[in-house]
């Protein structure tokens, strides 16, 4: 009778450690399993991200501007013409164009701007299109010194992946090349600093291209580590206005007679 019950506590001791290891297991896999679906479909991630930064940014594609379009004078007496489509083969292919003044005959330098995010959210507009703001200081200030500013919307992820900006950018190339005077390549500034490796091999294509072209980066000059896009802080941080101005320097050095 003792063996008996010995064995049936045995048997029942084995009972639970193998559904103690199978629990283990389970614990184990659901979170691998997670990971490696996460680690396959990036998708799944960049929609969480958008979905949580809906209420404060852009992650729409739209073949409909994403804001009424409209013509006037900025606060800061500058001009600005909004939603000016570019092209029919994509949705967000609109872009704005801000003078200094309310004079647009006058030839000046043209400044490209594409604005970031990481691809999956941001938009060219940010608030009242008439109305000066800190998100808007640094386009404002590029503007102030005697340039028109074209500021360029484009597609987002996950229905859209490269090259579909980058094919989004020669078209708007080609839509401003065909509403100017002048066809030559343009002289670049490449400035920046979260995006290294890009900015050389940017440099190095130019260079091999034979485009006359200036790369800056004060953060690796200066051994230094900022927030992403530090050079929108060009009004209250040194390092920043020092990048600025330099590329405002490079371009006045380029403008025609």
């Amino acid at each position: 009778m003792i063996k008996r019950a010995m064995k049936i506590i045995e048997e029942s001791r084995k009972t639970k450690k193998h559904t103690l290891l199978i629990v283990l297991a389970i614990l184990l896999a659901v979170p691998a399993t997670a990971a490696l679906i996460l680690m396959t479909h990036t998708q799944i991630i960049v929609g969480t991200i958008q979905k949580l930064s809906a209420g404060t940014v852009n992650t729409a594609n739209s073949y409909e501007p994403l804001s009424e379009p409209m013509e006037g004078i900025k606060d800061n007496g500058q001009y600005i013409i909004t939603e000016i489509k570019y092209s029919d083969h994509f949705p967000n292919s609109f872009l704005d164009i801000t003078y200094p003044d309310e004079d647009r005959e006058t030839p000046r330098p043209t400044l490209i701007y594409f604005h970031g995010g990481g691809f999956f959210g941001g938009s060219k507009s940010v608030g009242d299109p008439l109305v000066e703001s800190d998100a808007t200081a640094l386009l404002d200030d590029i503007c102030a010194e005697g340039f028109h500013l074209v500021n360029i919307d484009y597609v987002l992820v996950p229905e859209y992946h490269f090259p579909s900006p980058l094919i989004q950018a020669n078209e708007a190339f080609a839509f401003l090349m065909d509403h100017a005077d002048d066809s030559n390549y343009p002289d670049a500034f490449l400035l920046g600093s979260e995006y290294y490796v890009d900015m050389r091999e940017m440099d190095a294509a130019l260079t091999n291209a034979n485009v006359e072209h200036a790369l800056v980066d004060p953060l690796a000059e200066r051994n230094l580590q900022m927030q992403h896009c530090f050079v929108a802080s060009e009004r209250v941080d040194d390092v920043a206005r020092d990048a600025f101005e330099r590329m405002i320097e490079f371009v006045k050095n380029r403008m025609k007679p």
